[in-house]
């Protein structure tokens, strides 16, 4: 997304999809990236209910325009559609969607592994200790696990 900086952000507002796991690979190719905006996250946020938040479950929940499944452009196609969704379910612009995603959230259950389910504040101490020293976790859960 290139806007022309009217709220005071840089050139380039990265949109995607399980965002921290496109933006390495175009990182390089982006001179002016100042914002990241992952709809997975808000989708998270916005549809804790779904059945899950995988891109393609929720352009078949919400009928969202798309092309290819699993193509570059048919995800780009579902992605730009299912955060236009997101903006007329929330009554929110996308800068306001776009600030509030990139602040942490407090995240109750986990949601994947032995413990998946399990709330934070039951996990075993040597799990939460064993997850903040993981990399890859999810900065909301990360967040979350400091907060205990």
């Amino acid at each position: 997304y290139v806007q022309d900086n009217p709220f005071g952000y840089g050139d380039v507002v990265f949109v995607a999809h399980n965002a921290s796991y496109d933006l390495p690979m175009f990182r390089p190719y982006i001179a002016n990236l100042d914002m990241t905006v992952c709809t997975l996250k808000l989708a998270r946020r916005i549809y804790p209910d779904a059945e899950n938040h995988k891109l393609q479950t929720l352009r078949y929940t919400f009928g969202l325009d798309a092309g290819g499944a699993h193509r570059a452009m048919g995800d780009v196609i579902t992605t730009h559609s299912l955060l236009k969704q997101m903006v007329k379910d929330t009554g929110m612009s996308f800068m306001e969607l776009a600030a509030w995603v990139n602040q942490p959230q407090l995240v109750e259950r986990i949601g994947f592994g032995k413990h998946k389910g399990s709330k934070l504040k039951d996990l075993p101490t040597n799990y939460i200790n064993w997850l903040l020293k993981e990399a890859n976790i999810d900065e909301d859960l990360r967040y979350s696990l400091q907060q205990l």
